[in-house]
């Protein structure tokens, strides 16, 4: 049975959101012993919804459509069949679909809460289903060279700057851990790697190519003995792997994608795990203004003390 999963841009945001949104899709899918899963990303419109909808350019949403929205897919099946429709008149669906009953120009829900993915873990499925390719694993082997490696993923993007990496404290954690053995990698922003590349005021290891690929990210994040996010939507990557991580930064009052009605309207529980996190996977609570190295590094040493019980 072919099963169709859209993404309509006129509804749908332009941001890392489309990640959950396609797991849940794919876990539908499977749910309905789909034999054949095609991916069609509707682009003949734009969402103006959101401030970050109306901020962005018409080339910068056409710039993250292909470089982020329709690579997605490809984390969850390498040969994933990705298509993007720029007209719609000649549309067509061919068997089931999600949206159930979606057709363009006409309402639907797409689903980007991640409240949809503690659903699917109470039902006994897993919704972490990002995975990397082999060929995007041995260029990280290449770049790793076989080290115990950290590594330390950034946000300094564009748009909402409330949201981003202090990164002189960044840096401090880097010495840390560099001191005590770890090969420490830092991925960047790839807005700041397009940009300013503010990144470059600091002497540390920086991989600004694992900021251009999904593929090659995902690959870093499950290559590292552990993965220390600060913010940023690509950290999505991060909670639907089984990579081992925890998040810095996601929670912060004041900041409406990240204060505490965005988090409980989105099913967590202020305190606690997501519920579909995996082991070796943290979510940090303490407010992204209130972050230091001390607490960041001592935090991290707590994680890797318990990573290696666990073995």
């Amino acid at each position: 049975m072919t099963f169709s999963i859209f993404y309509d841009t006129e509804q749908a945001p332009i941001t890392f959101d489309a990640a959950h949104y396609f797991c849940v899709a794919t876990v539908n899918a499977e749910i309905k012993r789909a034999t054949d899963i095609e991916y069609i990303i509707i682009n003949n419109k734009w969402r103006k919804q959101t401030t970050r909808d109306n901020f962005y350019t018409e080339e910068k949403k056409a710039w993250r459509l292909r470089n982020i929205i329709a690579r997605l897919p490809v984390l969850i099946n390498p040969n994933a069949q990705v298509s993007i429709l720029t007209k719609t008149d000649k549309f067509f669906r061919n068997g089931e679909c999600f949206p159930p009953g979606y057709a363009p120009g006409r309402p639907a829900e797409f689903p980007i809460r991640w409240s949809d993915l503690a659903v699917i873990k109470s039902a006994g499925l897993d919704p972490q289903i990002f995975k990397s390719n082999n060929y995007a694993l041995r260029i990280i082997d290449r770049l790793f060279l076989g080290r115990t490696t950290i590594v330390l993923s950034i946000r300094n993007a564009d748009f909402n700057k409330d949201r981003d990496t202090n990164l002189s404290v960044a840096k401090d954690v880097y010495s840390h851990f560099s001191a005590v053995g770890f090969n420490v990698v830092v991925i960047p922003d790839q807005d700041d790697a397009l940009g300013d590349r503010q990144y470059e005021k600091y002497e540390w290891q920086v991989f600004p190519q694992l900021a251009m690929d999904i593929q090659l990210r995902l690959a870093a994040y499950e290559r590292a003995y552990f993965n220390v996010a600060w913010g940023g939507g690509h950290s999505s990557l991060l909670w639907l792997s089984k990579a081992a991580f925890r998040m810095f930064g996601a929670f912060s009052e004041g900041v409406y994608v990240a204060d505490k009605k965005f988090w409980t309207s989105n099913g967590l529980v202020m305190g606690e795990n997501p519920v579909f996190f995996s082991k070796n996977q943290y979510f940090d609570w303490l407010d992204g203004k209130y972050l230091s190295a001390e607490y960041i590094i001592g935090e991290i040493e707590e994680d890797i003390v318990a990573l290696k019980s666990r073995g």
